[in-house]
């Protein structure tokens, strides 16, 4: 509003309200969630908190901008054309049956395993795995991680019907 009681910021695919009380205090609101995050005695704090969370959106774009650049320099990098192929038909089939899964690739067994222990419930395994389908404890995003020492031409095709069931039936992406 025009005289400073409600103040609204659009922070990545969010809307935050900051909004004087009767009391005279000021609430954060995150209007897309429905969720009260604070209440401040101070308007300062509350636009404190609000520029906090700016650079966090920041941050956090930068990072994915980092880490896709480093996916695509994975993938430029696959030597196994039908691997790479594969990669690339399970994308297609992600974008049309499963748009929010995505694709994390790992260059050898050790930085899979890694990431398993990570960001999988059920870990890392004692065999050797191609890919695995999950949805990760960290951020609940699902993904498809491909083990790309041991990927063979249909691993990513696999991996991607797992998603695809996921969307189609609700398969846990942890079993």
């Amino acid at each position: 509003s025009k005289d400073g009681s409600r103040l609204v910021y659009k922070i990545g695919s969010k809307t935050y309200v900051l909004e004087l009380l009767d009391d005279g205090s000021y609430e954060l609101f995150n209007e897309t969630d429905d969720v009260v995050i604070e209440n401040y005695d101070k308007k300062s704090d509350g636009i404190k908190e609000i520029n906090r969370l700016q650079n966090q959106q920041k941050g956090t774009s930068e990072r994915s901008r980092l880490e896709q650049e480093k996916q695509d320099n994975i993938e430029a990098g696959i030597q196994d054309e039908s691997v790479k192929s594969s990669i690339g038909r399970a994308k297609e089939i992600l974008k049309i049956f499963a748009p929010n899964v995505r694709i994390v690739l790992h260059k050898t067994r050790k930085a899979f395993d890694e990431s398993m222990e990570r960001n999988s419930v059920n870990g890392r395994s004692s065999k050797t795995e191609r890919g695995r389908f999950i949805q990760n404890k960290n951020t609940g995003v699902k993904e498809i991680h491909i083990n790309l020492e041991n990927a063979t031409a249909t691993t990513a095709i696999h991996e991607a019907f797992h998603a695809f069931f996921d969307s189609a039936y609700g398969q846990d992406p942890n079993v």
